[in-house]
């Protein structure tokens, strides 16, 4: 597979799964992106703002996204038992919403362990369901992402069979697939992670895509750092809904939010945020210093962020465009870091479909 060189655009929690997939079947893959990981500047940019973790939003019905998610669900179960623990932790959850939901109703029922229905919703009033899963710090789990791409040596990647370290290039300039060409002359396949940027693309236009602006507020919460168990996630539904997820047990916790669809401000709205600080110091009163108010709590930043959503779904198809062979990875809208594992072996799926179609991709772009 050496003579195949792939170019993911994208350098989101997307792009770079994607890429370290490729990376562990062999594939030399360069990177190129507007925005980095280490950008957190860049409010158009949704990776670096997230609360992530691992609730799936799949209905019973929606055999792809539980698919997805449960890829990366198995997977993440064994990254845990090597990342530290303030880059993921298994942590309770509990989800409360105004309806009663059983286990059948449900799919990851079945996948998280001690799943249980809170009677009452654990004192809130409503129902809540309860289960253990995941939550990442994103810079810190992003800079592992990085480091196990471009090192020689990396820790989890099977050096036997993985690919050459990947290249990661800024490029605010790309306009088109086509343009790739003049960039990488050596890219063979490309794979389009670009988000809400597909729309901008002169030679994808989609117009499908559209972002969902999620403001959010990043507090210290000292009780929530390793080695102590005290980190839990808390979600509750509805209209707004809010939610408290650590950053695993970094000590940081996001505070939610909004889901406002296809709206792009990205300057934080202060009356929001008072309400989000106010309503998850109800939810999860550990947030606020003892004997002090959710006036208090110790802020670090507010941060509004653009998930990169799709009318109809993720986008993960191959298409041959003007002599250019495409895979597409993009659309996933607010469940990008859960399903990030089961959408990168279906992008890898794809690319090797090509690659065997074609007894080896060596045509440049």
């Amino acid at each position: 597979m050496d003579q195949t060189h792939i170019v993911v655009l994208g350098a989101g929690v997307l792009g770079l799964t994607d890429a370290f997939e490729l990376r562990e079947r062999g594939y030399r893959v360069t990177i190129l992106a507007r925005d980095l990981p280490h950008d957190t500047f860049s409010q158009t940019f949704a990776s670096p703002w997230a609360g992530a973790n691992w609730c799936s939003f799949a209905t019973l019905t929606d055999i792809p996204a539980q698919r997805r998610d449960e890829i990366t669900f198995r997977k993440w179960l064994t990254l845990h038992t090597h990342l530290p623990p303030e880059v993921m932790a298994m942590v309770g959850f509990t989800d409360i919403s105004p309806q009663r939901r059983e286990a059948k109703d449900l799919w990851f029922s079945r996948l998280t362990p001690d799943f249980a229905v809170v009677e009452g919703g654990d004192g809130t009033g409503a129902h809540a369901i309860r289960y253990k899963s995941f939550t990442i710090s994103v810079p810190l789990y992003t800079r592992w992402l990085v480091s196990e791409l471009t090192s020689p040596t990396p820790t989890l990647l099977d050096a036997t069979r993985a690919g050459p370290p990947v290249q990661i290039r800024r490029c605010s300039t790309l306009t088109s697939l086509s343009a790739v060409r003049s960039l990488v002359p050596t890219a063979t396949l490309i794979v389009n992670a670009t988000g809400v940027g597909a729309a901008d693309l002169s030679d994808v236009r989609d117009p499908n895509v559209y972002p969902i602006r999620g403001q959010t507020v990043l507090v210290n919460v000292p009780a929530f750092k390793a080695p102590s168990p005290a980190a839990r996630c808390v979600m509750k539904l509805g209209s707004p809904a809010n939610y408290v997820i650590p950053r695993a047990r970094s000590g940081q916790v996001i505070l939610g939010g909004s889901f406002d669809i296809r709206q792009s401000n990205t300057t934080p709205d202060k009356v929001l945020a008072e309400t989000i600080l106010k309503e998850c110091a109800k939810l999860v009163p550990e947030i606020v210093p003892e004997g002090k108010t959710w006036r208090e709590i110790d802020v670090v930043s507010h941060n509004v962020g653009l998930r990169p959503a799709r009318e109809g779904g993720a986008r993960v198809e191959v298409e041959e465009k003007g002599g250019v062979t495409v895979v597409h990875s993009y659309g996933i809208g607010p469940a990008g870091y859960q399903a990030s594992f089961g959408i990168a072996k279906e992008v890898a799926d794809l690319v090797d479909g090509v690659v065997a179609r074609k007894g080896g991709v060596q045509s440049r772009l």
